[in-house]
Formats: C-alpha cells, structure tokens, sequence
C-alpha cells in the first residue's frame, strides 16, 4: 500500500489520484519517514489536525488484483481517540469512525472494509514478525526502485538487534553482547539473509549472518537462518536456530 499527502483539506475536490507523491513507511520504523507524513502540527505539546487529504492506494489482494483508492481525512486527535473520515474517491461510500487509542498495542490496525482489526498481538508479546514489506532495492544502474521483500522485522517496543558477519555461532556468549552495539532500526535483520542462488536455480542462505536479540523481556539471544525451503522443497518456510545467552 502506499498513501500520498495532496496538502489540501477540500475533501470533496479531491477527486482523482493524478500528481500526487506516493510513498510506504520505511521499514526501518524511521518516524520521519511515514507514509502518512505531515498531517498534525504540534502545537502547545499537543498534535494538531491540518486536515490535510490523504489518498490510500490499497495495493493487491492475494490475486494481485488492484484494491483501488480511497481518500482519507484525519479530522482530530486528542488524548484518547482519533476523528477519521473516508470514501471512494468521487465521494461514494463516506463514512466516519474513531479509532480508540490503547498503549498495550504498538498500533492499533484499521480496515477501510471491517473498521478495527485485531492483528497485532500485546506489545509486550513479540520479539518477531516475518513478513512481506516494501523496501527500496538498488538497480545496477544505481537508482533505488521499490520492491516487495519477505523478511523478519523486530517489535519496535523494546527490542534491539545487532548482526554480526565474523563470529562463529558458537562462540556467541554474553561476553560477546557487551562488545557490539545495539540498533532499535526494525529491519536489522530484514530479507538479505538469503540470496538468489542463479548457479542453484534457488534461495541460498547467508550463512555467515547472526544476529542478537535482546528482547523485551531482557534476555539476550543468538540467531542463524539454515533454510529457505520445506521439506517439499517449497520457498517461505524459513528455518532458524537460536539460543539463549
């Protein structure tokens, strides 16, 4: 999916998704890189609406057929609620809702189709997600292109992870852990662990990638993916071994 910020707050004008700027969040969980840019001010410690127009390109069902375009207006937000309205791009199928705020959930997850949904587990009961994402892919020609990507993203709460490319698994102790330096970027780990094996025909594992985890329960742990594949020899089954430190 990909949302484009029209910095217009006539939402009846907005009509069409022509020359607008499109973009995805950085999977890297940078706050100022959302795809929902620039909608609030701060004003006296206290995010203020613009009421700027948003359009939403709901990306490809599992078919990978277009799921169109909806327009989108955050209308308020205080403390406890934020004040949304949408539709269809000519206006058709208008509706107002609320979201309810609740800081159990890293965020709270909303269908344009079904209103809430509950997708994400309790903040405090995940260290990992493995998960189709967007990220920018460089070309040989050295642009950066969109691209889908399947791969491991970390709980923003509390969770950091390091990589590690020159120890051997084995020799990961927490005497290790104090060496290395920690980063809250969430796609430390990401996709880049396997690669397109052209000799093989096949996904190869990286296997000189590790990683550390220190989860939010405050443990420490090492990481290894060994396969791609199940054991039917088909593609998105990652297999991993870790271990508590």
């Amino acid at each position: 999916m990909l949302a484009a910020n029209t910095f217009s707050s006539d939402f009846d004008n907005i009509v069409d998704d022509d020359g607008y700027s499109y973009h995805f969040d950085s999977p890297a969980g940078l706050r100022d890189s959302l795809a929902f840019r620039g909608w609030y001010d701060i004003m006296e410690d206290k995010p203020v609406s613009n009421d700027y127009v948003f359009l939403v390109d709901r990306g490809r069902d599992a078919n990978g057929k277009s799921q169109g375009y909806k327009k989108i207006q955050i209308e308020t937000v205080d403390e406890t609620l934020y004040y949304i309205k949408y539709s269809d791009l000519d206006g058709s199928d208008l509706k107002f809702d609320t979201i309810v705020k609740d800081s159990v959930y890293n965020y709270i997850c909303y269908s344009f189709d079904n209103g809430k949904v509950d997708i994400e587990p309790e903040k405090n009961d995940w260290t990992l997600v493995f998960t189709k994402y967007q990220t920018y892919y460089p070309t040989t020609d050295g642009y950066f292109l969109p691209y889908t990507v399947v791969g491991a993203l970390q709980n923003p709460y509390n969770v950091k992870v390091v990589k590690d490319t020159k120890t051997d698994f084995d020799d990961i102790d927490l005497d290790f852990v104090n060496s290395v330096s920690f980063s809250d970027s969430l796609d430390i780990i990401g996709f880049d662990w396997k690669y397109y094996n052209f000799d093989q025909d096949n996904y190869s594992i990286v296997d000189t990638f590790k990683y550390i985890i220190h989860n939010n329960d405050q443990y420490y742990y090492k990481m290894r993916f060994l396969e791609f594949y199940d054991e039917e020899g088909r593609k998105g089954f990652p297999k991993f071994e870790y271990k508590r430190l």
